[in-house]
């Protein structure tokens, strides 16, 4: 059975079998990345991967969400080389790899490491997916918020699929851009979509929110506290987005705002890069390492 953010289990009946399995299997999905150094290995890999989903590579937001759970969970698991900056560069372009091929989408490793700073040879590439699906267990079909949102929903007390779908895709907006931020890490997939449901159902259908809000947090013994908490994260992040989409709106506006290539890379003088045999900088450096994180 073809693999989904939505479906990830290998089951297809309808006798709640699914539901069951997906509550007791998320505990083997979870991720924790407490440490400064794997943080900032995160962040630019997550960078890495998020851009993937544009032109020139285009994989698509399912192929970049999933790339970024195996992240989370290989960080999860490993202690990495941290300070070798060509790292963060390999694992995106192992997990973009390994997620494109559990969803079956295209991905051109070609294309990505032209958009990179570091050159990876096909074997060592092959070397590092290894790692990672080892570090996961082989379980490649992680369980992501995605899969509890149509269970939640069943509860909304409305029959308008219109705004059944409205709420959903609210959520999934959410989830989407809220999965950058690793404070949200070590809350399970199912608190985080209930969490997303309920900020979409506050914004969204307050009438109905109360009621929703209700049934949501006693679902199958979900913890209410950690739902709050959750969504007042959530919220948190929201409102972060929408103070620096501002900002940075008005420093166009203004002509002040920071060159785009200098705050891809946090700051002019940061941009990683490698160096060629010959001692230069201005050429990609072509890594032929055998992974031994």
């Amino acid at each position: 059975m073809a693999y989904s953010l939505e479906n990830p289990l290998d089951y297809s009946g309808d006798d709640g079998k699914p539901l069951v399995a997906l509550f007791a299997a998320e505990a083997d999905h979870d991720a924790a990345i407490s440490d400064e150094p794997t943080v900032s290995v995160r962040r630019d890999a997550v960078a890495r991967i998020r851009r993937a989903a544009e032109p020139p590579c285009s994989v698509g937001p399912s192929t970049a969400y999933l790339a970024v759970t195996y992240l989370d969970r290989f960080l999860t698991k490993r202690v990495t080389q941290v300070k070798k900056p060509w790292f963060a560069v390999f694992l995106s372009l192992t997990c973009l790899s390994l997620a494109s091929k559990m969803l079956d989408h295209g991905f051109s490793v070609a294309e990505f490491q032209a958009t990179q700073p570091f050159q990876f040879m096909p074997e060592t590439i092959e070397r590092m997916q290894l790692l990672v699906l080892e570090s996961l267990g082989w379980r490649m079909r992680s369980i992501t918020p995605f899969a509890f949102l149509d269970y939640f929903l069943s509860s909304f007390p409305s029959t308008d699929p219109r705004q059944v779908q409205d709420l959903k895709d609210r959520a999934s907006k959410t989830l989407f851009e809220a999965q950058t931020e690793e404070i949200l890490l070590g809350f399970k997939p199912s608190v985080i979509a209930a969490s997303a449901l309920h900020s979409a159902a506050f914004d969204l259908f307050p009438a109905q929110f109360p009621d929703f809000e209700s049934v949501v947090s006693s679902s199958l013994g979900l913890d209410p506290e950690r739902i709050r908490v959750c969504q007042e994260l959530l919220r948190k992040v929201n409102t972060n987005r929408c103070d620096s989409a501002a900002a940075a709106a008005k420093n166009v506006a203004s002509g002040s705002g920071t060159p785009l290539a200098a705050m891809e890379h946090g700051g002019e003088g940061d941009t990683i890069r490698g160096s060629g045999s010959d001692g230069r900088d201005d050429k990609k450096a072509t890594i032929q390492i055998v992974p031994t994180i």
